[in-house]
């Protein structure tokens, strides 16, 4: 059954959302001439004006997992850090000599999931590190982590992701992550219906 998707237009209002159209992000206000700076060589700078989510130019295929559900895992990297007070987002501030992304992808690497997918912001083209074997990038992120995250969703979907995966989330610029921690939170839930 599919359920419906809603977007608050106040207290206690909502505006039912169909499918096609919940990667998109209509009308946001704030974010004109909103720059996202990175660090010289890391991806790209950007104007965000509005972010329209576009699949057309989807990068990447799910592998297939015959008989069972999927385990992936997607990782927002499209914030613009506006509360860390650093030069330009936090995920590619840099940490021990690399952005704090890259510490992230290496931790998540070594839980093994199916597949990973890595959401940035829109026109931004790279982390500037190497992506871990199964990982993959896509610039759909939208003007919150919340959109980038239903953005992401909507990006699995197109690449053949269904209702049997389980999809793990965890921001990017979270590069303390333990990797035998996430793993005990796999199996965990892992004979829980999704």
């Amino acid at each position: 059954q599919q359920q419906g998707i809603r977007r608050a237009g106040g207290p206690g209002q909502g505006e039912a959302l169909s499918w096609a159209e919940s990667g998109q992000v209509h009308g946001v206000s704030g974010l004109a001439n909103t720059t996202h700076p990175k660090p010289a060589g890391v991806g790209c700078d950007v104007a965000i004006l509005e972010c329209r989510t576009s699949m057309s130019s989807l990068s990447f295929v799910l592998p297939s997992a015959p008989g069972r559900p999927r385990l992936l895992a997607l990782l927002p990297c499209a914030g613009l850090g506006s509360r860390a007070g650093t030069a330009g987002p936090k995920q590619y501030h840099p940490l021990a000599g690399q952005p704090m992304v890259a510490h992230t992808l290496r931790a998540l690497s070594a839980v093994g999931f199916d597949a990973a997918l890595l959401v940035l912001a829109p026109g931004d083209t790279g982390v500037g590190v190497a992506l871990p074997p199964g990982f993959f990038q896509q610039d759909c992120g939208g003007p919150t982590r919340a959109d980038s995250v239903l953005n992401g969703l909507e990006a699995l979907a197109l690449a053949g992701a269904d209702a049997r995966d389980w999809v793990l989330v965890h921001d990017a610029a979270r590069c303390l992550v333990d990797a035998e921690d996430v793993r005990r939170l796999i199996r965990t839930c892992e004979h829980d219906p999704v």
